[in-house]
């Protein structure tokens, strides 16, 4: 592509070792869908249906949002979507 880019778009994943997080890349166009389970699982995806997850082993789902960032805290065991 012209402007450098590969051509597609991704979530962005990053971690030090003890917080875990994700953001959009910088166009936002294709999702990234997470699903935390209620023994502590966390799947982010592009699609949902990449692994199989019984409906009453779900305990939050949702989107990444454009300008936002998901960010697991192993310290304090916490997930949260946030603002950036």
């Amino acid at each position: 592509m012209p402007d450098g880019t590969l051509g597609w778009s991704a979530s962005i994943a990053f971690t030090d070792g003890k917080k875990i997080g994700a953001v959009l890349d910088r166009n936002g166009l294709r999702p990234s869908r997470y699903y935390v389970t209620k023994d502590d699982l966390v799947i982010m995806a592009s699609e949902v249906g990449v692994l199989e997850v019984p409906p009453e082993r779900v305990l939050l789902k949702g989107r990444l949002q454009p300008g936002r960032m998901f960010l697991i805290d192993t310290e304090k065991a916490a997930s949260w979507p946030t603002r950036n």
